[in-house]
């Protein structure tokens, strides 16, 4: 099965997460022969928004979310992953 990762910037979101994650998700379920992961990368939100991520990843395991340990910072202190974002 093919594999599609959705990478979701954001930053002090929080009236939008719950929606745009609900639109994203409801296309990838559209989607024959693909698995999917929605993951949300939080750069340092002053707002509810890591409250909001943390929340929708409890409850879907296809959605992930990386919080940056320093705003505008590519490598994640939580995952030790490194990130590149082209747009």
């Amino acid at each position: 099965m093919k594999k599609i990762s959705v990478l979701v910037p954001c930053y002090n979101e929080e009236e939008n997460v719950i929606p745009i994650s609900g639109a994203i998700i409801e296309q990838l379920e559209q989607l024959k022969n693909y698995d999917y992961e929605l993951l949300f990368i939080d750069n340092c939100s002053k707002d509810k928004t890591r409250k909001l991520l943390e929340e929708l990843c409890s409850k879907n395991k296809k959605i992930k979310a990386i919080f940056n340990a320093k705003q505008n910072n590519t490598k994640t202190k939580e995952t030790k992953r490194y990130l590149t974002l082209l747009f």
